[in-house]
């Protein structure tokens, strides 16, 4: 039969048997979902066991596609990633742009299932129908970059690539992939998951393109969303700037600005880099000018990384050595704000006196570059300290000492990306909630995104935009204030729609959607009508079932906690409005407001059956 909208297949692949098979996707399921990860989660929670051990086996490693990928509806590129990581044991999904979803797509797949273990290091090459576990064990070793333009001199120029590094071969938890050696993919541990299965890439090439039911329709629709963002008037400053458009609104101080502020990074941006249908392009590959590491060209999912994680974080006083930092992180497949974040977490234990030699296994930790090279290296070999802090917080601290624990800002053993000390908007509070952890974050979906007291009428006209009810609405600005956490609720199930969709959230590309026009490209899409209302109610659903799979695996609200230096520095977050400072019993109060509102359980913080029962996942409760 046809499926507009979809390839209408899902790719089986055991790694233990060298067996594949392909299934036809179920109709049904996808219309009830609307495609996406909705498919994602209910793939999840049939195939994983609960308990499982993320590096056996049998936990699968689930890539699905957005119902709009490889369609020309603009920053329709995402991949998502479900797996069970190894990090902190939750199963959860990760993100990721470059082709590779257009490519699974193009060649009639919409999700890959890769279960098992090979008995030597393989790679799964895709093209169309031609599907093979090949020999890998010249890669064995190899870094990321080093893999990619192998493969690719191998298998084609315009194949894309999904590969691990050398921290992944090792089972760091910090490890993740890199697809195409610029969109990262699997931040805690998606490299170890794919090395215990001694899988080290995926090759993909598709040729046969995608039919949608309403050729013409949809294109004049997208052709209007592409418009729009063609003439945002902010568009230059997203492309030179990238995920550093916000900086300005918290700048560095003083010379630390000159070093590695935006100027830097337009300086050393030599190309942008988009993903397929991305009008945009905030990827780059970047140059160092000048500096120890002249001349030093490397891709980046992002400039920031470099500048901010690296050289303003250690003060290194010479940009282009962030650069070499970042070009050996993603090499190596490190996250390298994981990386940063647990380093400066081990220096200033060691700084004062927390830990010594003995913890840090003799090495002597300065906050210098030839410090920061050596600990890299040492994660991605999983030796020395390195082999420690290669595990994250979890290890970090068992390491360490329990007490270390009240040391650490993270969170379900994850940094935070969004300090919500610094401003505590949705996209910092969710960062608490998500069952993943603050890895798992909705930057671009909320006029709360990195700009502080923007107006409640103008946060209020989002609301509207978005879908909310009129008495959520009142609830979220109740005569008594702002509240973030009732809005955080929204904001979630909108990012899951734009997931449904794989369309990007990036804030230049997201603006330009909305719940009507996202309702029609998926009525053109496939033929069948939907309603605003069905695709919010189906964002609710995918929220939940992710929430519901981690329930099943012992997660709960005690798991939904705060760091303790939040409140025993003095240097809690505040409000929105900056006009409060926030105690402990103000944040459980909010995580009160944030179940209430999400209709679950307010003590033990998941879905109640009644909840499961309205959405159709009687099957979860």
């Amino acid at each position: 039969m046809d499926y507009y909208g979809y390839a209408g297949s899902i790719l089986y692949v055991n790694l233990s048997t060298d067996e594949t098979r392909k299934e036809p996707l179920d109709v049904e399921s996808a219309k009830g979902l609307v495609g996406g990860l909705g498919i994602n989660y209910k793939l999840a929670y049939d195939l994983i066991t609960p308990g499982i051990d993320p590096l056996s086996p049998e936990n699968p490693i689930i890539l699905g596609t957005g119902l709009l990928v490889g369609t020309s509806a603009p920053g329709a590129s995402k991949l998502f990633l479900t797996t069970k990581f190894p990090l902190n044991g939750a199963i959860a999904t990760a993100a990721a742009g470059g082709s590779l979803g257009h490519m699974l797509k193009w060649a009639g797949y919409d999700y890959l299932v890769i279960t098992g273990r090979s008995d030597k290091p393989v790679y799964l090459k895709i093209l169309d129908e031609h599907i093979e576990i090949c020999d890998a064990s010249h890669l064995w070793g190899k870094d990321i970059f080093e893999t990619t333009d192998i493969l690719r001199q191998q298998e084609g120029s315009t194949c894309s690539v999904c590969a691990i590094g050398q921290a992944g071969e090792n089972l760091g938890n910090h490890s993740f992939a890199l697809v195409d050696k610029v969109a990262s993919l699997g931040k805690g541990g998606l490299g170890a998951v794919m090395s215990s299965k001694n899988l080290k890439a995926i090759v993909a090439q598709g040729t046969k393109g995608l039919w949608v039911a309403e050729t013409k329709g949809f294109r004049k629709m997208a052709t209007e969303i592409l418009e729009g963002v063609k003439n945002y008037p902010h568009r230059e400053r997203w492309m030179k700037q990238g995920t550093m458009y916000s900086f300005e609104s918290f700048p560095l101080p003083g010379e630390a600005n000159e070093l590695y502020g935006v100027k830097v990074l337009e300086k050393i941006k030599k190309f942008y880099v988009a993903c397929p249908s991305c009008p945009i392009g905030c990827k780059a590959v970047i140059e160092a000018k000048d500096g120890d590491y002249a001349g030093l060209e490397t891709h980046v999912s992002h400039g920031d990384g470099a500048l901010l994680c690296w050289g303003a974080a250690f003060d290194l006083r010479d940009y282009s050595r962030g650069i070499k930092l970042s070009d050996l992180a993603d090499r190596y497949g490190i996250d390298e704000i994981g990386a940063s974040d647990i380093i400066r977490f081990t220096t200033d234990l060691y700084e004062q006196g927390i830990i010594t030699g003995k913890e840090t296994l003799g090495l002597e930790l300065r906050r210098d570059f030839d410090t920061l090279v050596i600990l890299l290296e040492q994660m991605a070999r999983k030796e020395g300290l390195g082999a420690i802090l290669a595990d994250g917080y979890p290890a970090a601290i068992e390491a360490f000492g329990k007490d270390t624990e009240k040391y650490a800002l993270q969170s379900k053993g994850y940094y935070f990306v969004f300090d919500p000390r610094m401003i505590f908007g949705t996209e910092a509070f969710t960062q608490i909630v998500s069952a993943r952890g603050p890895a798992h974050t909705v930057p671009g979906l909320s006029p709360t995104s990195f700009v502080p007291g923007r107006p409640m009428e103008q946060l209020k006209r989002h609301c509207v935009r978005i879908g909310v009810p009129e008495d959520a609405i009142e609830r979220i600005f109740a005569p008594s204030g702002f509240n973030v956490a009732r809005l955080t609720r929204y904001i979630e199930d909108w990012y899951s729609v734009f997931n449904i969709f794989g369309i990007c959230s990036r804030h230049a590309v997201a603006m330009h959607y909305n719940t009507e026009r996202l309702a029609g490209l998926c009525s053109l899409a496939t033929g069948v009508q939907t309603s605003p209302a069905a695709l919010l109610k189906a964002g609710e659903m995918v929220w939940n079932m992710e929430k519901a799979i981690n329930a099943r695996e012992g997660f709960s609200r005690k798991d939904d906690s705060f760091p303790e230096r939040w409140f025993s520095e003095g240097l809690g977050p505040m409000d929105y409005y900056k006009q409060k400072n926030l105690t402990r019993e103000d944040m459980e109060r909010l995580l009160d407001d944030y179940y209430q509102e999400r209709g679950w359980d307010v003590e033990k913080g998941i879905p109640t059956e009644e909840k499961l029962a309205e959405l159709g996942l009687e099957d979860m409760a």
